[in-house]
């Protein structure tokens, strides 16, 4: 008996609308939640994902020191951005 390998159908077709709407909008889900204490507030800031290769050491440097001043690392990256940007 020979295997099937074709690709299985999708449960789901979507259409081009729907895929535009997503590249251009996301899933929607991507909101920047700010905390304070116990307390999360939603900021309707849409946001976008970056990813970066970093060395391994440099990343685990990096999450102790974030550990250490008790923030994400995120927050840190994206206050380094900022910075940057407001010094060019």
């Amino acid at each position: 008996m020979k295997k099937d390998l074709t690709k299985p159908k999708s449960k789901r077709e979507l259409s081009d609308a729907v895929v535009q709407q997503f590249v251009e909008e996301g899933m929607g889900q991507d909101k920047e939640i700010k905390k304070e204490g116990f307390k999360e507030i939603r900021l309707d800031i849409p946001m976008s994902r970056l990813t970066i290769d970093l060395p391994q050491e440099l990343h685990m440097e990096f999450k102790i020191a974030c550990v250490k001043s008790k923030k994400k690392m995120n927050e840190e990256l994206r206050s380094m951005i900022e910075h940057y940007l407001e010094e060019m």
